[in-house]
């Protein structure tokens, strides 16, 4: 019988499912009896023989006795009365085990959504399964890019559809109001088509733009645009000067798109850095993988592009080593362990105000 029917027939008008349980079990004794009296046998031994068949009525107004709703309500009713009557005597360990309980349940919280957005929440573009960070390594120390190599990479590589590089520059807006700092992501090569995205407003960069040819040009994070500059929707073709540098708006990037992490705008690198040559390490380089391409064969691409510059410069390239790492892992590398360390002692807390 289902819950709702118990209840139905608990709470029905005239409905007393003691009395019901009663006459259901005397219909059916009843009818055995009519058939053993029926087949010859006396009405005493006939009962005697019905009742041995059915074990007794008790047995029976127990074993259907869950039909009746009320009951097992009035059950959980008064183990709830006991254990609050229980609690009012000692209100200092209630609330010390509610505050406990309450501190944990909270620090977990906060912690999880700290994990989720750092560590589980995907990248905000789109298949971000397909962009990955070209790792290098000189003598077996982690090392950032540099122009020369970059321009190797995008010129032998045949894994990826768009490969780019970028660093962060603090520059000083003025003309807008108080003078503010920002930082823009200064690139190597087709950032956007890394992404997989478009601006929401205006247009992304032209080839000769990525190349820092002609007007400076830059494009705007929405964060940016919305809190900064009110969200102007002429933004497109407007000037703005950054430290002491005009440069024009050409597009404002959708919401939600918050990589490369911490920037106000993206420009093209200036042309001094974009021709520099093998010498430092400061930028990162990212790369969109072409569909069907398997990490293992870029890595082994990467692996024969370095083998080559080992070879054409040994004084900078000798011990150069290359592999792919997922974009969301390389970005996250410093704070994984402090993050799931600090999971795993809330956790604990936790788990001690449950013991409580």
């Amino acid at each position: 019988m289902g819950f709702f029917d118990k209840l139905r027939n608990t709470v029905a008008p005239g409905a007393n499912p003691a009395n019901q349980i009663d006459d259901e079990i005397r219909f059916h004794l009843e009818e055995r009896v009519r058939e053993y009296v029926d087949g010859g046998m006396n009405e005493a031994e006939a009962r005697r023989q019905a009742m041995l068949r059915f074990g007794g009525a008790s047995k029976l107004r127990e074993e259907t006795r869950d039909a009746d709703v009320l009951v097992a309500l009035d059950v959980w009713l008064r183990d709830a009365r006991i254990a609050a009557r229980g609690l009012s005597r000692r209100p200092g360990l209630v609330a010390a085990v509610v505050g406990s309980l309450a501190i944990g349940i909270a620090l977990n919280s906060s912690v999880f959504s700290v994990v989720d957005a750092v560590l589980l929440k995907p990248l905000p573009f789109p298949r971000a399964d397909e962009v990955w960070m070209i790792q290098e390594s000189l003598d077996g120390n982690g090392t950032g890019g540099n122009p020369a190599r970059f321009r190797d990479y995008r010129e032998q590589t045949q894994s990826f559809s768009a490969l780019a590089g970028f660093y962060g520059e603090g520059l000083v807006m003025t003309g807008r109001g108080n003078t503010e700092r920002i930082t823009i992501g200064r690139t190597f090569g087709a950032i956007l088509p890394v992404l997989g995205t478009a601006p929401m407003l205006g247009r992304g960069f032209t080839e000769e733009e990525q190349r820092a040819v002609g007007q400076p040009v830059v494009v705007l994070m929405h964060s940016f645009w919305k809190n900064r500059l009110g969200a102007d929707p002429n933004i497109a073709g407007q000037s703005l000067t950054l430290s002491k540098k005009g440069f024009v708006v050409v597009g404002v990037l959708p919401e939600g798109l918050l990589y490369p992490e911490g920037i106000d705008a993206i420009a093209a690198a200036d042309p001094g850095f974009q021709g520099a040559g093998r010498s430092g390490n400061w930028f990162e380089v990212v790369g969109r993988l072409k569909p069907g391409v398997t990490v293992e064969r870029a890595n082994a691409e990467m692996g024969a592009i370095t083998s080559r510059m080992a070879q054409a410069h040994p004084e900078t390239d000798r011990a150069l080593k290359a592999r792919l790492e997922p974009l969301r892992e390389a970005e996250n590398r410093e704070a994984r362990r402090p993050i799931w360390l600090l999971m795993s002692v809330v956790g604990f807390v936790l788990l001690i105000a449950c013991l409580n």
